[in-house]
């Protein structure tokens, strides 16, 4: 973990102590459980209630930058990345009807590797594009060099802006799910529902240069393959 070591990506390096035991105690227990980790947590206190003051302490301190220290960690993750595509998650949580957590993941074998997130004061897991425009640019550079990004995100997500944000400036690929009551128009076909597709199961239907959906992305350029999600 040397390049998590790096003095000068810490105000202080007991911080950098405390990080490594919060690690090691996460290894050994299996868990983010505070009180499961204090038997792992050196401290000078007696008591495991100093030891907990000690991790919350840690984990409320303004001064420790947890995306550019987690930039790091990502960055080492994936830089062994050994398949030619990369799929990535957008999605929304909403936490007591008031934080909505907007969080970009890797998918890799059934599981979501965060790679980038944003919490929200907003009773809604509706957000628009504004609120998560700089968390992708800014992911973007946490990704390795040459290979194909698919980005998959559900039917909250369609933005015109998203759309053009991922093939026009960043050169990633979309899938994004599509209400059944949405519009698409079709070159010498017109406006159809996509309710009204009939598809086997697993079956694709690639649709080229069609428009999607007569009032919200309006003259929307879709290139990508319409699957029965």
């Amino acid at each position: 973990m040397s390049w998590l070591g790096q003095g000068d990506h810490w105000a202080h390096l007991s911080h950098l102590t405390t990080c490594l035991a919060m690690v090691a105690a996460l290894i050994q227990t299996g868990e983010v459980n505070l009180t499961r980790w204090t038997a792992y947590i050196p401290c000078r206190g007696h008591y495991a209630q100093s030891k907990q003051r000690r991790v919350r302490r840690w984990l409320g301190n303004s001064r420790i930058n947890v995306h550019r220290l987690y930039k790091l960690i990502i960055q080492a993750v994936l830089a062994e990345w050994q398949e030619a595509e990369l799929y990535l998650s957008l999605d929304t949580s909403l936490f007591w009807d008031e934080y909505c957590l907007i969080r970009l993941a890797v998918v890799h074998r059934g599981r979501a590797l965060p790679l980038a997130w944003r919490v929200l004061q907003h009773p809604s897991a509706s957000v628009a594009f504004g609120d998560y425009q700089q968390m992708l640019s800014d992911a973007a550079h946490y990704l390795p060099a040459g290979i194909k990004v698919v980005l998959l995100a559900d039917r909250g997500f369609v933005h015109r802006e998203l759309m053009s944000l991922v093939t026009k400036q960043l050169g990633w690929h979309y899938r994004i799910r599509l209400k059944s009551t949405a519009w698409i128009w079709r070159a010498h076909k017109g406006w159809h529902q996509l309710k009204d597709f009939h598809f086997a199961p697993g079956a694709v239907l690639p649709i080229r240069q069609a428009i999607a959906s007569r009032r919200r992305v309006r003259s929307v350029r879709v290139n990508e393959s319409l699957e029965n999600c």
